[in-house]
């Protein structure tokens, strides 16, 4: 509700009967809140009165002075409280009104030239009825005070009118701001604004405080779904049951789509990549199971007589186990053919039997971990990779195995240790650097994964999937040229490889 006009009532205390019938007049006044009437009989025991006095007529809309001869009689009256009061009427900040309560010459007084009241400026002393008098003083009163406040509310209104242009101004700034700060350039312009809409800077930075909360507001419901996204993030690609729940999120959050699509968009892009990272070496490790299972196969069955001389060969160790059922070697061995011809199960039994013989043989530890790999048990593989390392620290396979089975399972980390060690014990195994430069390429260091694929070719030129590896970690560099020139080659020594044919021409199309 709009503050009420403040009087300040300057008298002499032998007035008191008559200011008191002016106070009732002036009650309704009060009760309707269009005035709040201050005089000196409400300053409390033990204030100072002229501190009290001075604040007072310092802060009233209206200085009632209530004229007499005993207030033309008193110098506080006359002087000090009038020199106050006409200070103020010069500066605009109050209206000074006499009000006649006996006849006395006051004409030379220098508020003699203000509207007096009652009427015609005759003293209410003199009115036949003095209630007719007061009612005249509390009419005029009302006028003044109802004028003061039309022209507050209008003041009020075109103060708010500048605080909203100013506002609006700010918003405009805002909404097309990239860091949502206000520029040098704009502050500038918000400065001119300010001094041509006749705001203080406190009035300025209200409408500016005002203009940034919606933002504010928006930026942290932003941040609250980018939390809750964050949590769900590892789950990605999402399922329908959670991109419901991250809808349900953004509708209890109040958030359009536009407004999280500067938030996501980073976030999702960044899961994909790795999603696709983890794609592609899940198809690289395929491919390279697949090509050595290829070549197994090739090996194994380059002919009928071959073949004929394995499966002979499986019946002669089941013999030799039939006739020596604790030689651990034909136990191995026969695992090992088995393996070799896909019957990873019945390998796995023959190690394990194997182990119940000698527990300690590195050999049969390292076997069945390689079955237990192919199978994709690599989590358990692991563990006797590690067996077979503890008994025999200085081979290089182990060392190689284990960290193959580590990076499939995403311990980067401590796969590059194995890969770092194999290759310190022997420098020479091809396949050694052709895994790790696969679990390179997996922690999206292609650069490095790249170093490696060379160093497997320079070891062994002749297996295609060196350069087929070579050849993605170059087209993730954009190297298309030379990723192309690797394919090629990978082709030429595997003509049938589809994933290798594939490859190529994803890179012929993004060379254009």
């Amino acid at each position: 509700m709009e503050e009420s006009v403040k009087l300040f009532i300057s008298y002499s205390h032998r007035d008191e009967k008559l200011r008191q019938q002016l106070d009732k007049h002036l009650a309704p006044l009060k009760r309707q809140q269009v005035i709040e009437a201050w005089h000196d009989r409400q300053i409390p025991a033990g204030t100072e009165w002229a501190n009290e006095i001075d604040e007072n007529l310092n802060n009233a809309d209206i200085i009632l002075l209530l004229v007499s001869p005993d207030f033309v009689a008193s110098d506080y009256c006359s002087n000090t409280e009038l020199d106050i009061a006409l200070s103020r009427h010069q500066q605009g900040t109050a209206i000074i009104i006499p009000i006649v309560l006996e006849p006395c010459d006051w004409s030379w007084l220098p508020f003699a030239k203000f509207q007096a009241f009652p009427k015609d400026a005759l003293a209410v002393t003199s009115w036949p009825n003095q209630n007719e008098a007061f009612v005249d003083v509390a009419t005029g009163i009302r006028k003044v005070a109802q004028e003061i406040l039309a022209e507050r509310q209008a003041k009020s209104r075109q103060k708010e009118a500048a605080r909203e242009t100013y506002k609006a101004k700010v918003e405009k700034v805002l909404s097309v701001s990239t860091n949502g700060k206000v520029s040098i350039a704009d502050r500038d312009t918000l400065e001119e604004l300010r001094e041509s809409l006749g705001l203080t800077t406190a009035e300025a930075q209200q409408a500016e405080d005002s203009a940034y909360k919606p933002f504010i507001d928006q930026a942290e419901k932003q941040e609250k779904y980018k939390k809750t996204l964050l949590k769900y993030i590892e789950n990605y690609p999402f399922s329908e049951d959670i991109i419901k729940q991250l809808e349900n999120r953004q509708r209890d959050l109040g958030l359009k789509t536009e407004d999280i699509e500067q938030i996501t968009q980073p976030i999702l892009a960044e899961a994909e990549q790795k999603h696709q990272e983890q794609l592609s070496l899940k198809r690289i490790e395929r491919q390279s199971e697949l090509d050595q299972e290829t070549d197994n196969f090739d090996s194994l069955n380059s002919d009928l007589d071959t073949q004929s001389k394995d499966e002979e060969a499986i019946e002669c160790y089941r013999k030799a186990i039939e006739i020596d059922p604790n030689n651990i070697s034909m136990y191995n061995q026969l695992g090992l053919s088995l393996h070799a011809q896909g019957k990873d199960e019945e390998a796995i039994e023959c190690y394990h039997k194997a182990m119940k013989i000698d527990p300690n043989d590195a050999f049969v530890h390292n076997n069945l971990g390689l079955s237990l790999s192919t199978q994709g048990k690599d989590e358990e593989a692991i563990k006797y990779y590690r067996k077979a390392i503890e008994i025999e620290p200085n081979n290089a396979t182990m060392h190689g195995n284990l960290g193959y089975s580590l990076s499939i399972q995403g311990s980067y980390a401590e796969a590059t240790e194995c890969y770092q060690k194999a290759i310190e014990i022997d420098p020479h195994d091809a396949m050694t650097y052709g895994n790790f430069g696969i679990s390179l390429h997996a922690q999206g260091d292609n650069a490095e994964a790249i170093k490696y694929y060379r160093k497997a070719i320079e070891i062994d030129p002749n297996y295609a999937t060196f350069y087929s590896n070579l050849g993605f970690g170059l087209a993730a560099l954009g190297e298309h040229t030379a990723a192309i020139e690797c394919y090629r080659k990978a082709i030429e020594l595997d003509p049938n490889n589809a994933t290798i044919h594939s490859n190529l021409g994803l890179s012929l199309q993004a060379q254009g």
